[in-house]
């Protein structure tokens, strides 16, 4: 039998899993997940050092920086990125910590919140990611990337109703040329085509009783 500690880890792998499961089959890869922060330059270059060196110096530089801001971004972000690469919970967890340091310094980080709420996401923590992301709309009701993961993640949920509502809002805000529209014309074509289904064969279930 499983002690407490082994099974947590264990429901939080297969957590994981699902969650690359679909992401994977359902998005084609990270189709619909949209990371802010992939937008603004990482001052450590990645191709330059491996992830050891920079974790490495941006933890040194933050024992004599500690409230630097865009640092703790980075750090969270070398954590974020190289989750996804591995599909490593630790590093997710470890992502977390980082953005909840920089939202101690500035609640306001919208963009940082979003990231946190992906990496909760990953860690099987849907019903978090889902707080997380709506606190960000609290502050910013047409945060657009947040609309965007927000259908994401009620899809990972089972809640297709709500991926409509987020879905169909991130199509009337999103700029032309946001890198995920297609994306979600597509898939948001998909779930409504499902919801149909669905409707039909309750209806036939019902009308058979």
């Amino acid at each position: 039998m499983l002690n407490k500690q082994k099974a947590s880890f264990v429901s939080k792998f297969i957590a994981l899993g699902i969650a690359i499961i679909f992401i994977m089959s359902f998005l084609g890869g990270f189709a619909y997940l949209m990371h802010p922060s992939e937008q603004d330059q990482n001052p450590i270059n990645a191709e330059e050092a491996n992830f050891q060196n920079q974790v490495s110096q941006t933890q040194t530089y933050l024992k004599e920086n500690p409230d630097d801001i865009q640092a703790w971004i980075v750090l969270g972000n070398l954590y974020y990125d190289q989750g996804a690469q591995a599909g490593d919970l630790n590093m997710f967890a470890a992502a977390v910590d980082a953005y909840k340091k920089v939202l101690e310094l500035d609640p306001k980080q919208n963009d940082v919140r979003t990231d946190m709420a992906l990496a909760h996401l990953f860690l099987g923590n849907t019903e978090k990611a889902i707080a997380e992301l709506k606190e960000v709309l609290e502050n910013d009701p047409n945060h657009v990337n947040a609309i965007l993961n927000l259908g994401y993640v009620n899809k990972v949920a089972g809640n297709l109703l709500e991926t409509v509502k987020f879905w169909e809002k991130f199509l009337e805000i999103a700029p032309q040329d946001h890198p995920k529209k297609t994306d979600v014309e597509k898939g948001l074509e998909e779930i409504k085509k499902e919801i149909s289904e669905v409707k039909e064969n309750t209806t036939e279930l019902e009308s058979g009783l």
